[in-house]
């Protein structure tokens, strides 16, 4: 609160000294109310009674609260209202004021004039055609649409629930049509649902988008909605008010949902202002009894007797009472109260609780010993350094003729001419990035970069029955701007992605990220593409730079030899050759003598993400060189806490370290903060730039926001600081980068994005200096993994830095020394690996196996993987613990009940069995065969029966296992996929799976 409003400071340090005036009864009573919302209480109604009243407003986000202490002093009581995040009951006139005001006018602004496109129906039947035969969370939801239209006598409105007669659907009345595909995107939304997966909608108009959330979140259900498209006007008044009672449990909402609703986020009429709260408040005032679960009353009410439905905080002498009272009534009714965010944050103390009181045994849960942990062998620090091999690259079938190219506007014109040249057999679609969305033309469209124009193109593709399997994105010219080349080169790839991602359509699709040759930026596709496959199975991104214009003929001769080529590996077109990325392993060089040459004594120095534990390790090694100064930069504000922090580097280093709270990703803050160092110590002689922040999720679940969220400290951040800094005497200028911006990671594509635009900004900018555009040596130093913190994943499931990759914990001392190392260097980047380099260097590469070439099977057929859906279908029998019969490979998924523990079990099974899969599969897949078909895609081994062997004749189950399996991939580079193998009495081609032993197969 202090932080809040600094001014309210001397009105705090009264009420901590006891005094009790009116101004330190309201804050009492406040703080109070906040402690039990902080806790996770959540009534269902809040009224204020007397002086109360003021608290209750403030406590339930009405009024701010140092508003409410000049009202509490005397103040002016005009004071405007916001609406509240719970629901605020008027103590007289038992009115209640909302978060959201619902009435039958917000139904006339979603459902009048509403009409669907043909197009987007069509869209949505396409997709829901196939599956709603056999997809039972799908089938379901269909059904109780149907029974609900056969009740209320519209049974011509019915949804077709097979795959002929849904693709038929065709409804001469438009408000049928929209019934058909508000149900269809609703029964996709339980689906999603069920899979917990984010929300995939194909209608792009945003009142049929309030409409499904009315529907996902429960406050509407089918029967009202057809009320309100069919019903009187007293049944939509009812509905409405149906809806209203639901809606108070939302709060103030500031995710995507509930638009609409939030433009009605206002105070009923005459309720407006303060005054109207508090003229009638007085003490003794009769319960309006509100019919809710929980209510809470603030302020003095003698004449409403505690019940199992009411929870009051008056007005008691000690702030014992005033918290320990409500919150010993809310337990005592079964609240389930969190204790953990009353600790959050703070240091705790474990103590003795015997079991009787004569036993004093402290339990704790002891963290496992060292010696149980497992351990990399030959460990040590190497550097990698990038450079670029001739590689035709493996073959790989090209199966469906079909592509999609996206340019930006001005060029789409020449891109269509050449591109219909050079593929005259595909089936092309053409998106032209501009000002506006527009469907131009049959196979033409133009998108701006914003989520929204996106779907609609994916929705029109669809609706057209075109899903392509290549999708060319052309890169723009370079421009100057941050934000344009951040857009272009991050942005587009990004929603193309996650649009191929969320069709989950099982079509293998390529993604040829095109730049010209020279431009920094494919470092960030590629960042982005080696994410995306330890994600995903079927859509890949290749990033490539061409020596020649986007239009001309040898470009598109060039991305036509790529569609038939296997890889995710950055490549290079150069002089009519093909190059793709590789990284060699160097010994580091020894540390320079003495350690920090380029650290002047006196100097000063700016460390950003000061807050992180790698960053004050940072500060405490440049402290070590006498006279040094540090300023310590984060977004926090000084806090108890982060003084606590910081106290043992302070200790030592006394007047010599000032923490200074800045958001570098705001150049006005970045300048201020840059002031503010000069100011207290003088000329700026470095800069640390550590600051990052994580927003870890699947790429498909991710939004824009999230994006921008991890883009802006570090990309955005270091470009502030070098115009902040510009006048400034630096010696280096760091950055640093993660070893995750080459090998990607899954869950951290933004994160791995930003490392490499941050990269390519270091690139950029150690030109200026060599130009004499700017001072300090630039570099950029991609750290692995610090066991001080830092912005990777720790090695644990679900990381590419994990022990059994290779990697290992960098200790602090290792890393400040590679860090001096980097400082006196001349490399503009630098890439550190720690841990067993030979093991951990195949996760920096794209996946080296050659893959075996498909048997050509008829069109229609899929391939027959028998060994690997009995792989499937043993392992989930033993995951589910049911008998193997009861597994139907054709079955949904989701009829198996899985949830993450199990995903994460099959992951782990998998890796363990094969080699790397992505984390996603179960996801991406409708049923075990689909599954058993991408594992036989990846690991030929598992492919087929075995061929005709010494034992063949013995039987048509699979041969027992060896004791260790095969693992292929990546984590395992240096077994050649498709390799035969040998061992006794196993046939060569023989799964190796242990899974079989335990099954008893022969």
């Amino acid at each position: 609160m202090e932080s809040e409003a600094p001014a309210a400071g001397a009105q705090l340090a009264a009420l901590r000294r006891g005094d009790g005036g009116p101004a330190e009864r309201f804050l009492l009573t406040y703080l109070v109310v906040r402690v039990l919302r902080e806790l996770g209480v959540r009534p269902a109604t809040v009224t204020g009674y007397g002086a109360g009243a003021v608290a209750a407003l403030a406590a339930t986000g009405a009024l701010d609260w140092p508003s409410g202490l000049e009202l509490a002093r005397g103040g002016s009581a005009q004071v405007p209202l916001r609406a509240p995040d719970v629901p605020l009951v008027h103590a007289t006139s038992g009115r209640t004021a909302y978060p959201y005001l619902v009435d039958s006018g917000y139904f006339d602004e979603l459902l009048d004039g509403l009409v669907v496109e043909p197009e987007v129906a069509a869209a949505v039947a396409s997709r829901a055609a196939p599956i709603v035969g056999s997809q039972r969370v799908l089938r379901r939801a269909i059904d109780e649409w149907n029974r609900v239209l056969g009740l209320r006598g519209l049974g011509e409105w019915r949804i077709s629930t097979d795959e002929a007669g849904l693709a038929a659907d065709t409804g001469v009345d438009p408000r049928c049509t929209l019934v058909r595909v508000l149900a269809l995107e609703n029964a996709f939304d339980e689906l999603n649902r069920a899979w917990k997966l984010s929300l995939d909608r194909l209608a792009p108009d945003r009142r049929i988008a309030e409409l499904l959330d009315l529907l996902a979140g429960g406050l509407l259900d089918p029967d009202g909605l057809l009320g309100l498209l069919t019903g009187d006007p007293a049944e939509r008044v009812a509905i409405a008010d149906r809806v209203q009672r639901g809606a108070a449990g939302l709060g103030i909402s500031s995710d995507g949902r509930y638009l609409a609703l939030k433009d009605r986020a206002r105070m009923p009429a005459g309720l407006e202002a303060a005054a109207a709260w508090m003229r009638d408040a007085a003490p003794g005032a009769a319960d309006p009894a509100p019919d809710v679960a929980v209510a809470v009353s603030v302020g003095s009410t003698p004449d409403i007797p505690g019940g199992a439905d009411h929870v009051a905080i008056a007005d008691p002498q000690a702030l014992a009472d005033q918290l320990a009272t409500p919150l010993l009534a809310l337990w005592r009714r079964g609240l389930a109260v969190d204790w953990h965010r009353f600790y959050a944050g703070r240091g705790t103390r474990k103590v003795p609780l015997p079991t009787t009181e004569y036993v004093r045994t402290v339990y704790r849960h002891a963290p496992a010993a060292l010696a149980d942990q497992p351990q990399v062998r030959g460990v040590r620090l190497v550097e990698l350094d990038a450079g670029w091999v001739t590689d035709a690259g493996p073959a790989t079938p090209v199966r469906e003729r079909t592509a999609l190219v996206v340019a930006p506007a001005d060029l789409l014109d020449e891109v269509r001419e050449a591109a219909a040249a050079a593929l005259p057999a595909y089936r092309l679609a053409f998106a032209g990035i501009g000002s506006q969305y527009r469907h131009e033309a049959a196979d033409g469209w133009t998108v701006r970069t914003e989520e929204g124009d996106w779907d609609r193109l994916f929705a029109g593709l669809a609706g057209q029955g075109l899903r392509p399997q290549y999708v060319v994105r052309l890169a723009g010219p370079d421009g100057a701007d941050l934000a344009r080349r951040v857009e272009d080169s991050v942005l587009v790839p990004f929603l193309l992605a996650q649009r191929l991602l969320r069709r989950r359509d099982g079509v293998p699709t390529l993604i040829l990220d095109v730049a010209a040759l020279g431009a920094p930026e494919p470092d960030a596709a590629a960042a982005l593409g080696r994410s995306l496959r330890w994600e995903s199975s079927s859509v890949r991104l290749r990033p490539i730079t061409v020596d020649s214009a986007p239009a001309s003929a040898e470009t598109w001769r060039r991305i036509a030899e790529e569609f038939g080529i296997a890889g995710d590996d950055p490549v290079r077109h150069r002089g009519g050759v093909r190059y793709a990325r590789r990284f060699t392993i160097r010994e580091p060089e020894q540390p320079p003598t003495p350690p920090n040459p380029v650290i002047r004594p006196g100097g000063v120095y700016l460390v950003t993400g000061g807050r992180g534990g790698l960053g004050q390790a940072v500060a405490a090694h440049l402290l070590s060189v006498p006279g040094v100064r540090v300023a310590l930069a984060g977004r926090s504000l000084m806090t108890t806490e982060l003084a606590r922090d910081l106290a043992t580097v302070a200790e030592a280093a006394g007047d010599r370290i000032a923490y200074f709270p800045a958001d570098v990703s705001d150049l006005e803050s970045t300048r201020t903060l840059v002031a503010g160092v000069r100011h207290r110590f003088g000329p700026v002689n470095g800069v640390v730039h550590a600051a990052g922040v994580l927003r870890d999720g699947y790429l498909v679940n991710k939004s824009v926001a999230d994006l921008g969220a991890v883009l802006a400290p570090k990309v955005h951040g270091a470009a502030n600081l070098d115009l902040a800094l510009a006048d400034e005497p630096l010696d280096f200028f760091a950055l640093f980068s993660s070893l995750a911006a080459v090998t990607g990671n899954p869950g951290q594509s933004d994160y791995a994005v930003a490392n490499a635009l941050m990269e390519a900004f270091a690139a950029d900018r150690e030109q200026r200096r060599t130009a004499g555009t700017c001072r300090g040596r630039t570099v950029a130093i991609g750290w692995p993994w610090w066991d001080a913190g830092g912005m990777t994943v720790p090695g644990g499931t679900g990381t590419v830095f994990s022990i059994d990759n290779g990697f290992a914990p960098m200790p602090v001392s290792v890393g400040l020394a590679a860090l001096d190392t980097a400082l006196s260097g001349a490399s503009a980047q630098r890439l550190f690996l720690y841990g067993d380099p030979e093991r951990a260097l195949p996760f920096c590469h794209g996946d080296q196996r050659t893959p075996v070439p498909e048997p050509p099977s008829p069109p229609g057929d899929k391939p027959e993987v028998p060994w690997a859906s009995r792989y499937v279908s043993l392992l989930f029998s033993e995951l589910l613990d049911v008998p193997e019969r009861d597994i139907d490979a054709s079955r949904g998924l989701d009829s198996y009940g899985i949830d993450s523990i199990l995903v994460r079990n099959f992951n782990t099974r998998v890796e363990r069995d094969l080699g790397v899969i992505p984390h996603t599969l179960l996801f991406e897949c409708r049923t075990i065969a689909q599954v058993a078909a991408v594992l036989a895609s990846r690991f030929p081994e598992i492919a087929a029966a075995p061929p005709s062997g010494p034992n063949s004749g013995r039987s048509s189950r699979p041969h027992p296992p060896p004791r260790r399996p095969l693992r292929c991939g990546p984590r395992h580079a240096r077994v050649a996929s498709g390799s035969r193998w040998r061992s006794s009495g196993c046939p060569a081609g023989t799964p190796r799976l242990r899974t079989w032993t335990r099954s008893g197969a022969t």
